[in-house]
């Protein structure tokens, strides 16, 4: 199998971003969508700081066009305030969350 290569940024919700990237009167709900557009992956960074419920990754799943990768960035209560030093409940219920994004 060859080597692939994706390019995508660590999110999408950027303020910084409106101008530059986004157009002027994009609405912000509508950001993820329009980033899908333009790159073929993204970092899920959010899931770092707190923990996003099923919906939240159907709703990107289903804003993503066929073979978009989402890369889920681990929690830090597992990463660094446990420091992996975790029970296997508290990675399941991260990974069980992640499933909604598909394969």
């Amino acid at each position: 199998m060859p080597a692939q290569v994706r390019i995508g940024c660590s999110g999408w919700s950027y303020p910084h971003w409106r101008r530059r990237f986004y157009p002027e009167k994009l609405p912000a709900r509508e950001h993820f969508a329009f980033y899908a557009q333009h790159f073929d992956t993204v970092e899920l960074n959010n899931s770092f700081y707190r923990q996003p419920p099923p919906e939240r990754f159907t709703t990107w799943r289903q804003q993503a066009p066929p073979g978009f990768l989402f890369a889920v960035k681990g929690s830090r209560y597992v990463s660094h305030i446990k420091r992996l030093a975790v029970e296997q409940k508290s990675i399941d219920l991260v990974v069980d969350s992640a499933r909604a994004l598909g394969d």
